[in-house]
């Protein structure tokens, strides 16, 4: 079981434009996005990238 699960918000999108940031990779399945739809437009605004990252399953 796993007790650090990545958060991903609007105040992490604001960090990202304070540094000038293009690309948030979170992982696939495994993060809890805060305000997504929030997020999906102001991450398009600031010219951000906001892309998944996972396993491949091999099954």
């Amino acid at each position: 079981m796993r007790f650090d699960v990545p958060v991903v918000g609007p105040e992490t999108l604001r960090s990202m434009i304070t540094v000038q940031a293009r690309v948030l990779a979170v992982e696939s399945q495994k993060s809890i996005l805060l305000q997504r739809e929030r997020m999906a437009a102001d991450a398009d605004k600031a010219g951000i990238a906001i892309v998944g990252i996972g396993n491949k399953s091999t099954a």
